[in-house]
């Protein structure tokens, strides 16, 4: 009797069922990866971490100084409500990244029935090998930047779908939309400064709408600019809004509204000023060289301010990255000059607050400038911006960095599958280690002295699986191999539903470490080095299972020890998750197969389309694809100028949001190509 209703059920369920289910996976295979604590990254990991804290604490961006507001506050704000959920970070980042794809399929299905090829491009996007990087593990906004563009793009074919579609869709499906719309591009435009890159998409796809409802025949006035007003008053309206209680904060708290100080008008200036005064002899990756700060401190008394902490102070510290990377080891090389400025702000008291901040750099831009005007400084004409000036040298390179980046989006050469352990964290004090594993409801990735440390091919893999009980003491875990230090630790996170749910149970104790031929393990109480009373040894090579607690509260139990001498064993057996590495590694493999075979194709159908778009139909789906080419294209250039002036930015760090838009420009270039071949049989026929 309930048969037929049953069929009809699974049928209609069917679809979403299985896109749960890959999304279940998807979980599953990274529910155990830990995370890298790089505290010593203070514009970076280090930063992030410590103003997620202080939201997390209720004390907004904490207390104001260089780096209060020198990046977007959306990823702390995402730290933190991630730590209020109890979810661990990296799976709050995996449910926004599945979140972003089911949102895209949703308004997608508007325009493309098929669902088993809805359910391909599912499948392309959240097995993305790119995700699965070993940056991806770290505490970065570019983990998420991916996600909200995705979200945002998702939400301008949704409504350009619903108020394309007149008789099918009521007026309240494109106001969802556009409110989601503006939602989520005002957190996509709190992640990152660069964002104007997503813009030429928005224009294309939203004008062509206002234009395609002006022209419509159907429709009366009073519809259209209802219809109008949904597509291009409510975004902004929402958007806004969403901005709005971080701009009041910021304006509470700190006296001045804004996102971020990064673009505020008076830094743009003082460093426009500095880098319009002409060097004597020109580098690509020296913004501004020791000769013209040198000019700059006799011509500006503001800038003299800072020389001690620029010359002497700071300039060890900023000056390694430019020597590791261009061989510049005595002097500042591209992005970091504006850190090492800030810094040189910081030391010399200006950073009080944000007014005392920006004044400084007015004041700086106005005596530079002046000196400029007379003849004191050889400069090039005014300029306020932190791009650096343009130089005929530069084209060449860019043209290359633009190649390189189309080439990497094609060959896929820059990702690859790494084990579960094998990154750093920065060294951690005892107290540490208890806050970050709470915080981040995730453990830290062990502690090495050198990243190859761990990434030996000559070591052996220990590997010990056992069960601990603890109180609020963490066990310290190290080795050494040769001059390099391995420290890991385990301390048991705060009871929670979520980490059993995803066997992050405090009673579990994976060891995974490399070490020489003659190294030991040994677990303790106290890190290296101090008071040793309460170690217990366990031998290499010979198996003891020391069955006394170390105390009243800590009771270790060694159940197997195992080593491998194979760099493939090693890698396969990594906390005991052969399945997780091969599987990813034939996903890699598959992916770059895919992608090397089916993009030429993909190409060529696209030039198929246009000529038929342009001399027998217009389509929304054709008008898609050239938007996300268009804004692809504008990212990879964008990046090629940052790495020609500034720092490495053609890498798979910067380049993810492109390769989870490589999927669906397979899918709207297909969808297209689907609906033009069959006009061509509806008239043929």
């Amino acid at each position: 009797m309930f048969r037929p209703q049953i069929l009809t059920l699974i049928r209609r369920y069917s679809f979403w069922s299985l896109l749960i289910s890959l999304s279940l996976i998807s979980l599953l295979i990274d529910y155990r990866q830990r995370v890298p604590v790089l505290t010593f990254a203070r514009y970076d990991d280090g930063l992030f971490l410590n103003l997620a804290n202080h939201i997390a604490q209720g004390n907004w961006l904490g207390p104001y100084n260089n780096l209060s507001h020198v990046k977007g506050p959306f990823y702390p704000l995402f730290m933190a409500m991630s730590h209020w959920l109890g979810l661990p970070i990296l799976i709050s980042q995996r449910l926004l990244l599945i979140g972003s794809g089911l949102l895209l399929v949703f308004a997608f299905s508007q325009f493309f029935k098929n669902k088993f090829f809805l359910a391909i491009f599912f499948a392309l996007y959240i097995f993305n090998p790119a995700i699965y990087a070993l940056w991806h593990t770290r505490t970065l906004r570019n983990s998420i930047y991916g996600s909200l563009t995705i979200d945002v793009l998702a939400c301008v074919i949704g409504l350009a779908g619903s108020t394309k579609l007149v008789s099918a869709n009521p007026l309240r499906r494109s106001l969802c939309w556009a409110i989601a719309l503006g939602f989520f591009l005002g957190c996509f435009w709190m992640t990152r400064e660069e964002g104007v890159w997503i813009i030429p998409a928005l224009v294309l796809i939203l004008g062509t709408v206002l234009v395609s409802l002006a022209r419509h025949p159907h429709l009366g006035w009073e519809q259209k600019l209802k219809r109008s007003a949904i597509v291009l008053i409510v975004p902004l309206i929402v958007f806004s809004f969403t901005l709005a209680p971080v701009l009041i904060s910021n304006q509470i708290l700190y006296g001045k509204a804004m996102l971020t100080d990064m673009k505020d008008g008076n830094l743009k200036a003082a460093y426009g000023a500095l880098t319009r005064v002409k060097p004597a002899s020109w580098h690509p990756y020296i913004p501004v060289s020791r000769q013209v700060r040198q000019q700059v401190y006799a011509t500006s008394p503001a800038f003299n301010h800072l020389s001690q902490f620029l010359e002497k102070d700071l300039l060890k510290q900023w000056s390694e990255p430019g020597c590791r990377l261009y061989k510049i080891c005595d002097d500042y090389a591209g992005v970091w000059f504006i850190w090492a400025l800030r810094d040189a702000l910081q030391l010399a008291g200006y950073y009080k607050t944000p007014q005392t901040a920006s004044a400084y750099y007015d004041r700086l831009a106005l005596e530079i400038n002046a000196a400029c005007s007379e003849k004191k400084l050889d400069c090039l004409p005014p300029r306020s911006t932190l791009v650096s000036p343009w130089h005929s040298a530069y084209l060449k390179p860019l043209l290359q960095s633009f190649w390189a980046g189309l080439q990497e989006l094609y060959l896929l050469n820059h990702i690859t599958v790494r084990p579960l352990n094998l990154a750093c964290s920065a060294p951690l004090a005892s107290h540490e280690i208890p806050f970050f594993g709470q915080f981040l409801r995730s453990w830290p990735s062990p502690i090495c002295s050198t990243p190859e440390a761990l990434e030996s091919t000559t070591s052996k893999l220990l590997i010990a699986s056992g069960s601990l009980r603890a109180a609020d003491t963490p066990i310290f875990i190290s080795t050494n191999r040769s001059n390099s230090l391995i420290l890991d630790y385990l301390y048991p996170p705060q009871s929670s539903m979520i980490l059993k749910i995803f066997h992050l149970e405090p009673n579990q104790l994976h060891i995974a470490l490399f070490c020489d031929q003659d190294c030991k393990i040994r677990l303790l109480q106290s890190e290296p080095n101090a008071s040793a009373s309460n170690e217990t040894e366990l031998d290499f090579f010979q198996i003891k299972v020391p069955m006394e607690p170390l105390n009243q509260y800590l009771n270790y139990q060694v159940e197997s020890m195992q080593q491998f001498i194979n760099t493939e064993q090693q890698w396969n057996f990594l906390l005991n998750q052969p399945f997780r590495i091969t599987f990813l590694r034939l996903n890699l493999m598959m992916y770059k197969i895919f992608n090397r075979v089916f993009l030429p194709i993909f190409l060529s159908l696209f030039i198929f389309n246009t000529y038929f778009n342009f001399f027998r139909r217009f389509s929304f789906p054709y008008l898609f694809s050239v938007a996300l080419i268009s804004i692809i294209c504008f990212r990879i250039l964008i990046l090629s100028l940052i790495n020609v002036s500034a720092f490495p930015a053609i890498n798979i760090i910067y380049l993810t949001p492109i390769y989870f838009l490589i999927p669906l420009l397979y899918l709207l270039i297909f969808s297209d190509f689907v609906q033009n071949i069959n006009l061509l049989q509806r008239k043929a026929g």
